[in-house]
């Protein structure tokens, strides 16, 4: 392993809008789920598994985008 520790400013810099584009796109896939699923008509067990895994990846997703907002 090595001792160093550092960073090129330049590559850092090009990778912030990367990391902004992919937050924003995070959120947005969690908003159009989310209300796409509030408008539709479904009703039965395949529409509350769905849900239930839905809501169990909500934290990861969130922690994924802040994770992302703060490294840029």
């Amino acid at each position: 392993m090595s001792s160093r520790i550092g960073a090129d400013v330049t590559q850092l810099a090009a990778l912030k809008p990367v990391f902004d584009e992919q937050s924003n796109m995070i959120a947005q896939l969690r908003s159009t789920i989310s209300g796409r699923l509030s408008a539709v008509y479904w009703e039965g067990p395949a529409r509350q598994r769905f849900e239930s895994e839905w809501q169990s990846i909500q934290p990861a997703l969130t922690s994924l985008q802040a994770g992302l907002e703060a490294a840029g």
